[in-house]
């Protein structure tokens, strides 16, 4: 009988047996409850039927005492058991069987008989293996894997298992929420319901989970209602709000008008989705036409969930309609089915799966918007990868994994559209990544699992079934379900890869190093576990002196990733090492190391020592798969080296680093660092240990050894790294002597090889060094080469390290040190103007620099300058910010316009973010940091200015520092700990304070950019000769003015007549039309005496075309209002051109901008920045003239008299003139 549950006894759904069923055997007796109902719903009903009809046999067998070791109690084995696998009571079952059927595990102890234990070790192995040479299972390899778990069986008295589960199912649901919420849904529009339409929405209903947890429904009932007949329905779905049909298969109607859809979905906790009955309607309703049928609610399940809503919940009623003709579709097998059932390897990519095609019938174009293929094979999910649904034009849809791992769903992006008469292919295809002996059998279950819609009348379409029942898993449609019943894919052999692993880089090694590493390699078992018995390493070496000597390799053994040895040792014989430990490799990546000694003799500096598989599929042999057993041949058929390894002598290189800088230092120090050093390994062979370090202490002046402590060796130069020795402090020297510092380290420090290791060195400073003395500390003098204690890792051998004569890095002692702040300037800063409620407004930055010693800021103070129009008012949150780390953050008050800041210096520094400022500022020695301030504008609310507690429209933000001595700054020496106040300067001065330009907010503030003329644009009557763009921030503004500037050249008649301002984005003229000429020449024959509107000359001659909103028409309140966030594209548009014989004649136009605030503008508080319209129409800075609409924060309304207008200084990308635009005839 076929393994697909469509075939035999699964297509009929009857109940064949209900009863329980007493079996003695042997004098006991088994209650086995025998209960199953054949129903195609349920995929594996048989498999499993069969399954438990041979265990039950089985254990009958084991009660009879039938069987080879029917004494021990039966076993249950669920995966393959072999040495390394994970400890379990199977594994003690299985030594209690092989001990009683007499293949002893154990003479005495663990394993022996009522000593059983739960692994499964090399004992275990080979009593595996002696059972099954005993029983013709082979090989016998003492893997406990399916042949011998079935051998075991039919020796019980059984018969052979299924084939291996699949993966493990999907992990147990989350807490269970207490209450399930049912209301109606957006009920759909009453409309027909025609023949063969599928999907037919009747009722929606809303489901709402409680809080607590997520909801699992177990059933919606469902009732016809209405004088429709029941037969008018082929079928009843549930579909999910997206669309996706959550029914396994659709539901038909019972004799009390009624079903249970009783798929079980999940509604998450605390939300609320929205489903749908719907309907696939008859083939053929002739008869019934004009009827009305309603699907309700009458009940839902979700125990133990307590379900509240009222019942019945009804949706549309739908007319049954007989005659229209509805889109159709045909179906065949696609062009990229396999259309065979093959066996295909483990590692096997982009394989075609299965493949259908649709072709469109007459009647309607069709949207294909999804399908659900149900793959019935044996494999999991999880033995699948890339799995995806294409179309016949390569396109790529990704699929949605049901939680039993068994149906794929593809949503065709937005539809693919395919006209009457066209195709539409869909076929899947991924890779088989394991699941050796399983099965992949990607069906259509069911027709409604291919979503086609038609595009005329908007009814889903039910595609037709095949003609009949063809042959099992012949692709093929089918009159049953499967509706499709593709080709099914046997997954053979499990695979085994080879490849180089860098785990061991080209390096060093070393002559007479036991355990060195020469080489690595990863083995990939996919699909099942894989046995080896032979591995033949080759050795390829090269000599570096061409001197012939034979070179020997000993000791050669191969190890896992945990460091287990799996083969070996053998050493080198000629060119190879051949291996016969068997070794069975896990499922997945495997790294295993190649580890030998390096003979005494024959080996030289610079020679080469390569180890490689060549290939693999040859050196690799007697390969088996531990689930299918069949042999495996590896791959690849090339050859595969580890890197290449070159021998060296042990070598150690010290030397000062030139990374610790030269510097002042503050006497009285501690713990500072005064010496850094490379111990470099590059071309050493071995790793190294040190023991004792010797470093040459230079002095100069009057300048004491015996005046340092503590002098400390450390592993690295973090202020966190690991203490190495301490040297005996130096006594009984005098001024200017140099002394030989000796350090025993506690533990020896391990230098790899190829590693550059960097130490630091640190002592204590006594506070009587005199000023400027200086040290240093380095290998000079009476330092020579092999003066310190070093020994070869895996050598043992003393190593003569050398030592570099580059002197330390000087230190000079300091009396104290100090730092100051200066404005930063090196971002160019310059006065922004931002929307209110904007946040992380940068409105200062300054440079803290210390001197001599490393300071902890300990005090910052930030002050409103006095030129600032500002209050604490406009100022929401300040920040004070190192980079992109936080110091400090705070709502200020600026008392006595200052704000601030102390730090505790001896504090955690915390990591600068959001939740964890680092609290205070640390500057080294000798560098700068910048300290940038930031704040959060707050949102205006008035139009007065008059308030200092009032945020106002237009304010000056600016701050500094304070004010030269009397500044509240404060840091701390972390070497001396001495107390220092800063000094505090300007920009490029020596005294003074600190100074910055500021930010300005408003309610909005816009932006202005250029915008490109089309391309071939060309002077013409009509033409648009200048484009430009205004964007609102922050919220809506108005424009009233904008000032350009127009020349003409090339013809001394080239006559422009008028010319208007258009706001294309609304399709309106702003202006009206403005007179340009009056004659052949260009003349401003609009000109206005205040110059706000119309045009005038300026100096050179050239047009200033002052542009105001005066048609009252399209703008009756004389402004254009741009939403925040939107833009407004403008352009000049000349009416009428008269160009002269001249070739070459142009006009170039310019946006201006202003250059400075109007006039009656002050900083000063209380003074306002905003003005009548009038106003700044008055000013001679009137070149573009705004509104934030200030006055609408408040019960008023803008308009020309409200003080919220000002102009364009300072504008977003408008501190400038727009770039000037040329257009040629």
């Amino acid at each position: 009988m076929s393994t697909k549950y469509k075939k035999g006894l699964a297509r009929i759904a009857v109940t064949f047996l209900s009863f329980s069923t007493a079996l003695t055997a042997g004098g006991a007796s088994l209650a086995v409850p025998l209960v199953a109902q054949a129903d195609h719903t349920t995929a594996h009903t048989i498999e499993q039927l069969q399954a438990t009809i041979a265990d039950l046999t089985a254990k009958i067998a084991a009660l009879s005492g039938g069987g080879s070791g029917a004494g021990a109690a039966l076993c249950t084995f669920t995966r393959s058991l072999y040495s390394g696998v994970s400890a379990g009571e199977d594994a003690r079952c299985l030594q209690k069987y092989l001990n009683s059927a007499g293949f002893q595990v154990s003479a005495s102890g663990a394993g022996s008989a009522v000593n059983e234990t739960t692994s499964f070790g090399p004992k275990t192995k080979m009593a595996v293996a002696k059972w099954q040479a005993a029983n013709g299972v082979s090989p016998a390899a003492g893997v406990f894997g399916p042949l011998s778990r079935a051998k075991y069986t039919s020796l019980m008295g059984g018969t052979t298992p299924p084939p291996p589960p699949g993966p493990p199912g999907p992990p147990p649901p989350p807490t269970v929420g207490t209450g399930l919420r049912v209301d109606p849904g957006t009920q759909p529009a009453n409309s027909l319901s025609p023949e063969s339409a599928a999907r037919v929405p009747y009722t929606r209903v809303k489901l709402t989970a409680a809080n607590d947890g997520d909801v699992v429904v177990k059933s919606i009932t469902v009732e016809r209602t209405g004088f429709m007949a029941d037969a008018a329905i082929s079928g009843i779905v549930l579909l999910d709000e997206d669309g996706n049909q959550i029914s396994t298969v659709e539901k038909s109607l019972n004799a009390n008008h009624q079903v249970v859809l009783n798929d079980l979905f999940t509604v998450p906790k605390g939300t609320s989705k929205e489903y749908t009955i719907a309907a696939n309607m008859a083939a053929d309703n002739d008869a019934r036409a004009g009827q009305v049928g309603y699907l309700s609610v009458q009940a839902v399940d979700a125990s133990p969930a307590t379900v509240t809503g009222s019942f019945p919940i009804v949706g549309a009623g739908h007319t049954v309609n007989g005659t229209l003709a509805i889109g159709s579709v045909t179906m065949d097998k696609g062009s990229n089915d396999p259309s065979s059932s093959p066996t295909k390897e483990v590692g096997t990519t982009n394989y075609v799966f299965s493949s259908i095609k649709m072709t469109v019938g007459s009647q309607e174009d069709v949207m294909l918007e999804r399908i659900r293929w149900n793959q019935s094979g044996s494999a999991g999910s999880a033995d699948l990868k890339n799995i995806a649904v294409y179309d016949n034009k390569g396109n790529k849809y990704d699929v949605t994994v049901s939680a039993d791992g068994k149906y794929y769903t593809a949503k065709i992006g937005s539809g693919i559209r395919v006209n009457k008469g066209d195709i539409a292919e869909l076929y899947i295809k991924g890779d088989i990544e394991s699941g050796a002996a399983r099965t992949i059998d990607f069906d259509v279950y069911r027709r409604t699992d291919l979503v086609v819609k038609g595009l005329d009348h908007k009814f889903y379409i039910t595609p037709p079934n095949g003609a009949s029942d063809p042959t099992d898993d012949s692709s093929a449609f089918s009159s049953v379900n499967p509706w499709y019943d593709a080709s099914q894919v046997t997954v053979g052999n499990g695979s085994l890869r080879v490849e180089k692993s860098n785990t061991v880089t080209g390096g060093n090694v070393a002559v007479g190093g036991s355990n060195q590493a020469i080489g690595a390699f990863t083995f990939e078992a996919k699909g099942e576990p894989i046995t080896y018995t032979s591995l033949v390493l080759t050795i390829v070496s090269t000599d570096a002196d061409s001197g012939g000597e034979k070179a020997e390799l000993t000791n050669v053994t191969i190890y896992d990733k945990n460091g287990g040895a799996v083969a070996g040792p053998k050493d080198l014989v000629k060119t190879s090492i051949t291996f016969t430990d068997s070794v069975t490799v896990p499922i997945g990546v495997n790294t295993y190391t190649v580890k030998g000694k390096l003979g005494s003799t024959g080996w030289e500096n610079n020679d080469t020592i390569v180890v490689g598989l060549r290939p693999p599929s040859t050196a690799i042999s007697s390969v088996t798969g531990q689930v299918t057993g069949n042999t495996i041949t590896p791959t690849p058929a090339s050859n595969v080296d580890a890197n290449t390894q070159t021998v060296k002598a042990p070598a150690l290189a010290v030397s000062p680093s030139t990374s610790l800088i030269a510097q002042n230092v503050i006497r009285g120090a501690n713990q500072m660092e005064v010496g850094r050093y490379n111990l470099d390994a590059g071309s050493s062979g071995d790793d190294m240990k040190v023991n004792i370090v010797k470093i040459r202490m230079v002095t100069s002046g009057s300048l004491d050894p015996d005046e340092f402590n503590t002098i400390a060796l450390y592993d690295g130069t973090a202020t966190t790294a690991t203490l190495l020795g301490t040297a005996t402090n130096p006594s009984g020297n005098a001024d200017g002597d140099d002394v030989t510092v000796s350090i025993t380290l506690d533990t020896s420090l391990i230098i790899l090889k190829g590693v550059n290791k960097i130490v630091s060195l640190r002592a204590n400073s006594a506070t009587t060094i005199g000023a400027d003395d200086t040290v240093r500390f380095d290998f000079s003098g009476s330092i020579t080469n092999g003066d310190w204690t070093v020994l070869g890792q895996s050598t043992g051998t003393e190593i003569t390290e050398t030592f570099s004569t580059s002197a330390g890095s000087l230190m000079t002692f300091k009396v104290g040190g100090g730092y100051e702040i200066t404005e930063d300037t090196s971002a160019g800063q310059t006065e922004g103007w931002y929307p209110d409620g904007s946040t992380g407004v940068t409105v200062a930055a300054f440079k803290v620099r210390a001197t001599s010693e490393t300071i902890a800021v300990k005090d910052f103070q930030v002050q409103l300058t006095n030129t600032a129009s500002s209050t604490a008012a406009d100022i929401a949150m300040v920040y004070l910010y190192e980079g992109s780390k936080l110091i400090a953050k705070r709502v200020p008050t600026f008392q006595s316009r200052v704000e601030n800041f102390s730090f505790n210096t001896t504090a955690a520094q915390g990591d600068g973010s959001a939740a964890q400022p680092t609290n205070f500022l640390e500057v080294p020695a000798d560098t700068f940091k910048i300290v940038t301030v930031k704040v959060d504008l707050p949102t205006l609310n008035s139009q007065s200015c008059q308030d200092s507690a009032t945020p106002c429209s237009g304010r000056l933000i600016a701050v500094d520092t304070g004010p030269g001595s009397s500044v509240k700054h404060k840091g701390v020496g972390r070497g001396s700990g001495v107390e220092y106040s800063p000094a505090v300067y300007s920009s490029g001065t020596t005294s003074g304070t600190t100074s910055v330009t500021g930010v300005r907010y408003f309610r909005a503030v816009p932006k202005v950019e250029l915008v490109t003329l089309p391309s071939g644009t060309s002077l013409a009557s009509g033409v648009k000769v200048y484009r430009w763009k205004v964007t609102a921030q922050g919220g809506d503004i108005g424009v009233y003015k904008f000032t350009l500037k127009m020349s003409t050249s090339g013809g001394a008649a080239l006559l422009l007549d008028s010319a208007k301002i258009v706001n294309e984005t609304e399709a309106k003229d702003m202006t009206n039309s403005i007179t340009l000429a009056t004659s052949s020449v260009t003349q401003c024959g609009d000109t206005t005496g205040d110059g706000s509107g119309g045009c005038t000359f300026d100096t050179s001659g050239n047009i200033r075309l002052h542009a105001i909103v005066d048609n009252t028409t399209n703008y009756s309140d004389r402004w254009v209002r741009i939403s925040s966030g939107a833009s407004h594209t403008f352009a000049l548009q000349i009416a009428s051109v008269t160009l002269t014989a001249t070739t070459g004649e142009k006009v170039t136009t310019q946006l201006f901008t202003d250059a400075s605030y109007p006039t009656a503008s002050s900083t000063g508080l209380g003074q306002t920045f905003m003005f009548k319209r009038g106003a700044v129409e008055a000013d001679r800075q009137d070149d573009f003239i705004w509104t934030d609409f200030t006055a609408e924060a408040t019960s008023s309304a803008t308009n020309a008299d409200t003080s919220d207008w000002t102009n364009g200084f300072r504008v977003d990308n408008f501190f400038n003139d727009l770039d000037a635009v040329t257009v040629t005839e």
